[in-house]
């Protein structure tokens, strides 16, 4: 390894580099890429929580923005289970939007703040220290050009506009190793060291690994071990009483996983310390090579790391060598950690995101590497061809955002080619600041990313790239970019043929073909039954006659994206899977497509969360009624749309349906299938209303719930019942008169002390079944709780079959409770 350098580039040309590297994260303005609100909110509650009312209880924000994502509910309060450093990070924000704005800060206004100039800013600052830092390791071309690299074309091009906490972690170790890097170490360093790192830790937890190999590098590379030792020990210390404090203030224990207790947590399995068990060979090897989450595919340079290591090992002098084979370790450490955790897969299509601390680690073996004169001119070239293939496979996740979906096979799935390049040429992108000019998504798209072209541009200038270098890296780079582009699963049908035989199994006469194709993998199929795992508490002996001892619950059939509105017809179970934008049929033993783009007619799926059918019911004539949440409208299943708007505004997104004998359809429309939920701009309609349909005409009945759900008739339909997903957590009972019109309205189930309220339906002795996002929930009539059924998994909706078996349907299986001891396979 080189050692130290004076030579630097002139400030200006650092600043001339990174600016339009800003531009390139804040141009977005949290749009593009822009996230639902339930990925980051706990770090903004907590934010605001802590500014305006210096309290650790985000009750008030959970129930403005109806968000239980990542809270725990401690003595009957909200609290975020996220680690507290982003919230810290993001009290500034709170305050200068509170300053600068007439009334209560918004949320959208903050996350805004936040990602742009609190992160993106953040992160750029990091990148001028991080230049500078790898100047002394390599010559500034080299250094400057792995700062581009590293900024434009790996997971932080993602991240430094998404996520608060891994970036945040990222910046917070690598700036501790850059501590590490100076010319003149004193035993002082090993106090900012142990800072920052302790800092990283409580910004993510899973970094743990990290913040312990570049503590030990501090202490073993530094002078006066022993001082260094405790000087490392107190700046680590401060962070960890803060971050003990936290826990203890906000869980009433020090245990950093507290909120292992949460069902969602917990259906993960969970165990060991902080989650963590054993690391898994396929995991590492998918976070190496899969096209999914790969680092050969989301940043195929930062495998040079491997042989600048070696080469380290080998003639480095003992601080680059030491330094070196630390980052080496760190690496590998965390990536260990993160291979054994049951999130492990985290992040999506953008790459696993607990693994993006780690990442600007292996810069400093590969600058070390590029700047000996020794290295041959060719591993820059590879450098450069390797930045431009990750450039345009970020680029093109960031402007297109594909939803992908963690199926079994998964990790073989290519997201740039199913997703992100059908979306590109279609002219599908996600919209940018530059819109609000004017422009067009495709054309302000191309104007963001030339964003990118600049400090590129610059750097060639500044670093006297010789043409023919370029050229050869963007040879390599386009043969990367192929690669990249074709390797991994396809995911549509494979020919026609095989389209049409499953398109065979329609009934012509109510189940038209829509053409298209599943949006994901693998197809969903009837298993031998297996037990479902769930277990029966009887909380009233009146249970019993419902749900007897001899109750079997079994999974028939699996895996699906997200599955909901069982409905039998015909002798058959009607399901559909609104995550893939299917609907499907289920008879004993056999499954069946009955047709694609079922919810929403477009090949643009990608900004839709849930795009597919929400709901089914039967009207009196023997056709099928459905809510769509793509194309936000109730229709039939032979095409007729029954309403989609109300006057020249268009629905939220109507998601649950019933319907009386004589006709009438009553339907609730939350804004749940939008991307941005209550706070998504395409909204058009304020009020979450529950509307009926009755002679052509569609009247708003219910405009006081504020959020929605789960829709059912009493079996003499007398009354109806809503589900209400708000903070209130209830079940409302309306009195219809004879005409279908509401009478009055009164509570029937507080369900306060479950995670919300989806599918309701009542049985022929009038009894409620209710779904929540842990258990199935068993009421009498006059409302009495009868039983609660855990299931494994989120319970969305509910359907009766004959023979008194009933179909539950969970986001990932159907779920069939036999009541009686007929066999049905």
């Amino acid at each position: 390894m080189a050692p130290s350098r004076s030579a630097r580039w002139p400030l200006r040309r650092a600043i001339a580099i990174l600016l339009p590297v800003f531009a390139f994260y804040a141009l977005p303005l949290g749009f593009a890429p822009a996230l639902p609100p339930g990925y980051e909110s706990s770090h903004v509650f907590l934010a605001m929580a802590i500014e305006e009312r210096g309290s650790l209880d985000v009750d008030v924000e959970a129930a403005e923005w109806f968000i239980d994502h990542d809270l725990l509910k401690i003595d009957g309060h909200y609290r975020s289970n996220k680690p507290p450093g982003p919230a810290l990070w993001l009290v500034p924000a709170v305050a200068a939007v509170d300053a600068l704005t007439p009334g209560r800060p918004d949320f959208w206004t903050i996350a805004w703040v936040g990602r742009v100039a609190m992160l993106s800013l953040a992160f750029v600052v990091f990148l001028f220290a991080l230049g500078r830092g790898l100047e002394r390791l390599a010559p500034p071309a080299v250094a400057w050009g792995l700062v581009l690299a590293y900024g434009l074309a790996s997971n932080a091009a993602v991240y430094a506009t998404r996520y608060y906490g891994h970036d945040l972690a990222a910046i917070a170790h690598a700036s501790a190793w850059l501590v590490l890097l100076r010319a003149n170490r004193r035993p002082l360093d090993a106090l900012w060291v142990g800072l920052l790192a302790g800092v990283g830790v409580a910004c993510e937890y899973r970094t743990i690994g990290i913040a312990v190999v570049v503590f030990a590098t501090a202490v073993v590379i530094g002078p006066r071990r022993v001082l260094a030792t405790l000087l490392g020990a107190i700046g680590a210390a401060l962070p960890a009483i803060a971050l003990v404090a936290y826990r203890d203030a906000a869980f009433a224990t020090n245990v950093i996983h507290a909120h292992r207790e949460t069902a969602e947590i917990a259906r993960f399995g969970l165990d060991g310390a902080l989650g963590f068990t054993w690391p898994s060979p396929r995991k590492l090897v998918a976070l190496l090579a899969s096209p999914a989450i790969g680092l050969w595919f989301q940043a195929p340079w930062l495998l040079l790391a491997i042989p600048a290591i070696v080469v380290a090992v080998r003639r480095g002098g003992r601080a680059g060598r030491g330094v070196a084979v630390a980052a080496g370790i760190a690496f590998a450490v965390h990536l260990v950690l993160v291979a054994s955790h049951a999130f492990w897969i985290g992040g999506a299509t953008a790459g696993p995101r607990y693994l993006t601390a780690a990442l600007p680690l292996l810069l400093f073996p590969i600058a070390g590497w590029l700047g000996d004169s020794h290295t041959r001119p060719g591993m820059r070239v590879a450098l450069a061809a390797g930045a431009v293939a990750g450039l345009v496979f970020h680029a093109a996740l960031l402007v297109t955002w594909p939803a992908v979906h963690t199926d079994a096979d998964f990790l073989l799935r290519n997201p740039f080619r199913a997703h992100a390049i059908p979306l590109l040429a279609s002219g599908h992108v996600a919209p940018t600041a530059l819109e609000v000019l004017g422009i067009g998504p495709v054309v302000a798209t191309i104007a963001w990313l030339g964003c990118a072209s600049i400090p590129i541009a610059l750097w060639v200038r500044f670093a006297r790239v010789p043409v023919r270098a370029i050229g050869i890296s963007g040879g390599i780079g386009a043969l990367l970019v192929l690669a990249q582009a074709t390797i991994g699963v396809d995911d549509r049908p494979a020919d026609t043929e095989r389209r049409d035989r499953i398109a065979s199994a329609l009934d012509r006469e109510h189940f038209p073909r829509r053409d298209g194709r599943i949006a994901f993998a693998p197809r969903p199929s009837a298993i031998e039954p297996r037990p479902a795992g769930a277990t029966i508490e009887r909380l009233d002996p009146r249970a019993s006659a419902v749900l007897p001892g001899s109750t079997r619950i079994e999974v028939v059939a699996e895996p699906f994206g997200y599955l909901r509105a069982p409905l039998w017809h015909a002798g058959a179970l009607l399901v559909a899977d609104t995550a893939r934008n299917t609907l499907l049929r289920y008879r004993p033993g056999a499954l069946e497509i009955v047709a694609f783009h079922s919810g929403h007619a477009g090949a643009n799926t990608a900004f839709y969360p849930l795009p597919g059918t929400a709901d089914l019911a039967a009207l009196p004539d023997g056709r099928i009624v459905e809510t769509e949440h793509g194309d936000r409208c109730v229709a039939t299943l032979d095409g007729e749309t029954l309403v989609d708007r109300i006057g020249d505004a268009r629905l939220n997104s109507p998601n649950h349906v019933a319907v009386r004998g004589d006709g009438t359809i009553y339907f609730t429309d939350p804004p749940f299938g939008l991307r941005f939920l209550h706070g998504d701009p395409a909204r058009e309609i304020d009020v979450c209303g529950v509307y009926r349909i009755r002679d052509d005409r569609t009247d708003l009945i219910v405009d006081k719930i504020a959020a929605p759900t789960g829709i059912a008739l009493s079996p003499d339909e007398r009354y109806l019942y809503v589900g209400d997903w708000s903070a209130t957590r209830r079940v409302i009972r309306f009195t219809l008169d004879a005409a279908g019109g509401l009478v009055d309205a009164a509570p029937f189930a507080d369900l306060s002390n479950t995670r919300g309220v989806d599918g309701i339906a009542v049985d022929d002795g009038g009894r409620v079944w209710v779904c929540t996002p842990g258990a199935l929930l068993l009421f009498d009539a006059d409302g009495t709780a009868l039983a609660r059924v855990a299931m494994p998994g989120p319970v969305t909706d509910v359907a009766f079959a004959p023979d008194d078996v009933v179909y539950v349907t969970t986001r990932g299986a159907l779920v069939r409770i036999t009541r009686s001891a007929r066999p049905h396979d």
